[in-house]
């Protein structure tokens, strides 16, 4: 699975990075930064393991002037109906895109532009095939970090892409990627053309303050073109980031063991059994 001299030159920093206070998309298209809308497509709440309400949430992100927010929480979209109706109701310049993240066998997977529940513990394929019917957009977050129950592989997208089904979208840029995490991320948007986005994967309301994903326009029906047309950019931002107490590290590690048990003990006997059956796994990812 090379990567042709071709895709590799879209790596180059020209079209990834921030280049003296413009953007590149391409070799001959420069924007100035102030003329992207600015995003974070990966954020938790009280809804499931984050700290901050969903309202909270909302307005954080019009105070630091995003113009898009996606509400992401585990296997529910509540906190990001009300999230929704929060930025509607006090008249916020930020739009909130309802989404969630979807835990599958594979690992997790992020549901944009969807309003409804959807299935967790289920394949990949059939999770990326029932976002698509609902008229949603699939974002691979935090690829091949590791063994890892939460973790798509770099192999799982790929026998995705065999299969003819397809992602929207994959995060670049997380704040809790190493470098080779980074670049085989960077990598796999490059050869399978999969958008690259980025997103926090926030829990206490630092979202947008150290990735960001920039695209054409300003709205979340802006983003959503973006997306689909492959217009977006994921970077790092370098905002201060506000300071955690030890006291909300706890909340929150708290709020991550006890939130929804029944899923998380399903998820850890799916993730030991195919462990000890990796055959079985391979079929699973294939069906």
């Amino acid at each position: 699975m090379g990567i042709s001299p071709a895709k590799r030159d879209l790596a180059s920093p020209d079209n990834w990075a921030l280049a003296k206070g413009g953007v590149y998309f391409s070799k001959s298209q420069k924007m100035n930064r102030s003329e992207l809308g600015r995003a974070d497509l990966h954020v938790h709440t009280l809804a499931s393991d984050g700290i901050r309400s969903p309202e909270e949430c909302v307005r954080l992100a019009n105070e630091l002037e995003l113009d898009v927010l996606a509400i992401t929480d585990h296997d529910r979209v509540l906190g990001a109906l009300i999230a929704l109706e929060e930025a509607e109701k006090m008249g916020y310049s930020v739009s909130v895109v309802p989404g969630t993240e979807i835990t599958t066998c594979q690992g997790h997977l992020l549901a944009l532009y969807v309003k409804e529940e959807i299935p967790s513990m289920y394949s990949l394929i059939e999770t990326v095939g029932e976002i698509h019917c609902r008229g949603g957009l699939a974002i691979a977050p935090h690829v091949g970090l590791g063994l890892s129950p939460v973790s798509i592989s770099a192999k799982t997208i790929a026998r995705l892409y065999q299969k003819g089904e397809k992602l929207d979208g994959i995060e670049v840029q997380n704040p809790h990627y190493w470098r080779r995490h980074l670049e085989q991320a960077r990598l796999l948007s490059l050869y399978y053309g999969i958008s690259p986005v980025a997103g926090s994967d926030d829990h206490f309301g630092n979202f947008g303050r150290e990735v960001q994903t920039l695209f054409l326009g300003k709205t979340a029906a802006d983003l959503r073109t973006s997306i689909e047309q492959g217009t977006t950019l994921a970077v790092r931002s370098d905002l201060p980031l506000r300071k955690i107490s030890v006291n909300e590290r706890i909340f929150q590690l708290t709020r991550g063991l006890t939130d929804d048990v029944p899923r998380k003990a399903k998820r850890s006997h799916i993730f030991v059994s195919n462990l000890l059956r990796p055959e079985e796994l391979k079929d699973k990812i294939q069906s």
